[in-house]
């Protein structure tokens, strides 16, 4: 930007990266590429229309700039566009019919994960590396396109979403008398309410979901309720720590109960935070603040037969796809560093 800052201040706040950028976008048209500028600009989905026509000026005038033809593609909301998400691309290669020489295709970015080094500052995010990844072409920073520079050192994510487990739920037992109790614990999105309501409640288990009635006296009302008809009986919230899971097992010891499990949900937070992000956009439903996430996190004290369970039953995260197409994003990355 002419200001300096990472992000324009306004629609006349660019200019060119570097005087070689001009030629050698150039010299790529001649040897025969297409070229697409892929950008995330989610803040035109809520700009007025003076704000949205201001922005396509922008963009008129980098083209003039350049003076050589290229594609744009805009993602203006936090959908399956976004990137790293792989929707734009996805779109550019629908309207390619498929046309497109992967081997020979590469995407440059400065979003790229890089640390600080010298007089040069850390990126911004790494999406443009994982996009790249995502869509499975080459990777360059603009120093390494344009430049020749050799490529800085980056700090790459922790999580990656091709690696699922293959591990698989274990094997239940389910008492038959007298009804038993069984207390949920695990992040939101750490897939507790799909083994509740897929897993147990097929076996005969009722399922009180905290996210249902919000409140703990309906909660304590039903549970009550249940283990007095001799029920089993799921609570399932997120019960991070002694103190919430203290609560139940009070109500529950008032009432001479004790036939009470735990089930763990033994889901790491980064993967937690993948999966919010994913129901999002297969759903179109609005996730779950990313900061009850983390809360979780940091509230998180582990389950133990002292607080008065009978066991604790470790509950591993099974992904279950709808189809082979929610399974291929699943295994996109779908988020930066900044979420």
């Amino acid at each position: 930007t002419k200001s300096g800052h990472t992000f324009p201040s306004n629609d006349d706040d660019w200019k060119l990266w570097h005087s070689v950028v001009k030629n050698r976008l150039k010299t790529l048209v001649t040897e025969g590429y297409s070229l697409v500028l892929f950008t995330n600009q989610a803040q035109l989905e809520i700009s007025s229309t003076s704000r949205k026509e201001s922005f396509k000026k922008k963009i008129e005038n980098i083209m003039n700039a350049l003076d050589v033809p290229f594609m744009v593609l805009i993602a203006t909301a936090r959908d399956v566009f976004r990137k790293p998400a792989p929707g734009m691309w996805d779109y550019y290669i629908s309207k390619t019919q498929g046309k497109i020489d992967i081997n020979s295709s590469f995407y440059v970015g400065d979003a790229a994960g890089r640390v600080a080094e010298k007089q040069k500052k850390s990126d911004f995010d790494i999406t443009d590396r994982l996009f790249a990844r995502n869509i499975g072409v080459k990777f360059y920073t603009p120093d390494e396109f344009f430049l020749n520079e050799s490529p800085r050192t980056f700090k790459d994510v922790d999580f990656h979403p091709q690696e699922t487990s293959e591990e698989d739920y274990p094997e239940l037992y389910i008492p038959s008398k007298p009804s038993e109790l069984i207390v949920m614990v695990g992040s939101p999105a750490s897939g507790k309410s799909y083994f509740a309501r897929n897993i147990l409640k097929p076996k005969g288990y009722i399922i009180i979901s905290r996210d249902e009635l919000k409140v703990w006296t309906k909660c304590r009302d039903k549970i009550i309720s249940a283990i007095s008809n001799q029920q089993n009986v799921v609570y399932d919230a997120t019960n991070p720590d002694k103190e919430s899971r203290k609560t139940i097992l009070d109500v529950c010891l008032l009432k001479n109960f004790t036939n009470i499990r735990c089930f763990m949900m033994t889901t790491f937070e980064e993967r937690c935070v993948h999966n919010n992000r994913f129901r999002q956009l297969v759903n179109n439903s609005n996730p779950v603040p990313h900061t009850a996430i983390i809360t979780f996190g940091k509230r998180f004290e582990k389950p133990t037969l002292a607080e008065g369970f009978k066991s604790v039953v470790k509950i591993p995260f099974v992904p279950h796809f709808q189809c082979l197409e929610h399974e291929q994003l699943y295994k996109k990355y779908l988020l930066g560093r900044k979420k």
